[in-house]
C-alpha cells in the first residue's frame, strides 16, 4: 500500500516496517518556494525568478488535478501519465540544472534541494489515480487532534495514546463517510456487544452502515 504524508522523519520508520511505498505532499514542497519569494525585498525580487518559475510548474499539475477531481481513478491515472509525467520530467530536469549552475537566495537553494531530495515522493501519485497530490486533507484530520492536544495531557502512557488513537479514528473514519460522529458511535457502541460473527461486525462498519441507517437507529435507542 502507500502512506501519504510529508517528508517527517518519524514517517520513516512505518514505512520501512510496514513496506509501504511514501507519497509526500507537494504542498510542502511548493510552500518553500513560496516562502522563498515572500523572503526576498522588492529590491531582490529579480532573484525570484527561479522560485517564480518553479511555482509556475506547480501551477500546471495542480490545474490538471482540478480538471480530472471528478473523474475516475483510472481516467486519473491516465490523464496524469499524459500530461503530469511530462511535466514532472521536465521540471525535474530543469531544478536540476539550475541547482548545477548555483543559486544564491538560501531559501530558493533549500526549496530546491527538497525538491530534488524527494523526488520519487513528491511524483508517485501519478502512478495511481486513488493518491493525491497533497496531504492537505490529512492535515485537515489531524487538526482535530491538535486542537484539543491541551485536552489529553492524561494520555501519558502507551495504552493511553492508543485509546486516543483508536478513538479519533473512528470519529474521522465516521466523518469520511458522512457520518454524524455522535450518532454512528451510539449506535456502534450500543450494537457492537451483540455481534457474534465477522460478518455482524463488518456490517457495523462506517462505510457499510449508512448515515440514514445510522440516524434511524440513535433515533430509536432509548433516551436518557
Amino acid at each position: 500500500g502507500s502512506l501519504v504524508g510529508d517528508a517527517a522523519g518519524n514517517f520513516n520508520t512505518s514505512v520501512a516496517r510496514t513496506q509501504l511505498t511514501p507519497v509526500l505532499c507537494n504542498d510542502h514542497a511548493r510552500r518553500k518556494f513560496t516562502e522563498a519569494i515572500k523572503g526576498l525585498e522588492k529590491k531582490q525580487r529579480t532573484k525570484a525568478w527561479v522560485a517564480n518559475k518553479a511555482i509556475n510548474y506547480y501551477k500546471e499539475l495542480y490545474r490538471l488535478e482540478r480538471v480530472i477531481a471528478k473523474d475516475s481513478d483510472e481516467i486519473k491515472q491516465q490523464r496524469r501519465e499524459q500530461k503530469s509525467v511530462p511535466i514532472w520530467d521536465e521540471f525535474i530536469e530543469w531544478a536540476k540544472q539550475i541547482q548545477q549552475n548555483g543559486v544564491v537566495d538560501d531559501k530558493t537553494r533549500e526549496a530546491l534541494t527538497y525538491l530534488l531530495s524527494h523526488e520519487h515522493g513528491l511524483r508517485e501519485y501519478c502512478n495511481d489515480g486513488r493518491l493525491p497530490i497533497s496531504n492537505i486533507k490529512s492535515e485537515h484530520v489531524a487538526k482535530t487532534i491538535a486542537v484539543v492536544r491541551k485536552n489529553m495531557l492524561f494520555c501519558d502512557t502507551p495504552a493511553g495514546a492508543k485509546s486516543s488513537a483508536m478513538l479519533f479514528s473512528m470519529i474521522e473514519t465516521a466523518k469520511a463517510n458522512g457520518h454524524n460522529p455522535h450518532h454512528y458511535l451510539s449506535v456502534l457502541l450500543t450494537e457492537l456487544p451483540n455481534a457474534t460473527t465477522v460478518e455482524d461486525v463488518d456490517a457495523l462498519m462506517p462505510w457499510h452502515l449508512t448515515p440514514e441507517q445510522a440516524s434511524l437507529r440513535y433515533h430509536a435507542l432509548p433516551k436518557p
